[in-house]
């Protein structure tokens, strides 16, 4: 099963509304992202972080932990550490 935060970062689904991030396809009508070599840094190039993830967890884990640390603080002022 794949979440769609999941199919995000290995379609390129061609956002047509970038207030609301609805896609200009469906699915199965969505090409692959294919890294670009030339770009790596662009914001949708995020299939090379998909394959490496594939393959090596712990890297996963590392990059994770800001990320999700951040979402689950956001707009909390007052935590403390247990």
């Amino acid at each position: 099963m794949m979440l769609n935060t999941d199919v995000a970062l290995i379609k390129d689904q061609n956002i047509v509304d970038a207030a609301t991030g609805r896609a200009g396809c469906a699915f199965r009508n969505c090409p692959d992202l294919v890294p670009d070599s030339a770009n790596a840094e662009a914001p949708q190039n995020t299939r090379q972080y998909t394959d490496l993830y594939k393959v090596d967890n712990a890297a996963f884990l590392v990059d994770f932990k800001d990320a999700f640390q951040k979402m689950i603080e956001w707009g909390y002022d007052n935590l403390n550490d247990l």
